[in-house]
């Protein structure tokens, strides 16, 4: 016995945190269809305007309603813009002056 699952469209998102610039002290979460970089810039909606963002980390358990999570709406796929050392030091610099991570990954 043999099944056709090609009638099948599974959406299967993943959820992920960014930061954007702004003074707030939080990351934001999305979702997405594909696998993303830790570090890529990432274009979404926030407060109704479209705004670069970017991942700061994979995130498998969101914190709410997954159907309330909104998508990231562009993926600037061309580099990464920070690696593993990068991300180190902004997470640090924005603890020990107690600045916002968003607004600390993009000065």
């Amino acid at each position: 016995m043999t099944f056709n699952l090609s009638c099948l469209k599974i959406n299967i998102l993943l959820y992920y945190d960014v930061v954007v610039n702004v003074p707030l002290f939080q990351t934001y979460t999305y979702s997405h269809p594909t696998p993303l970089d830790t570090g890529q810039r990432v274009v979404v909606s926030f407060r109704g305007k479209k705004v670069v963002a970017l991942i700061w980390q994979q995130n498998d358990k969101p914190a709410f309603d997954p159907e309330k999570i909104l998508p990231i709406e562009q993926v600037f796929s061309e580099q990464l813009i920070l690696n593993k050392h990068w991300h180190e030091l902004i997470d640090f610099c924005a603890r020990y002056y107690h600045y916002p991570i968003g607004q600390t990954a993009f000065a």
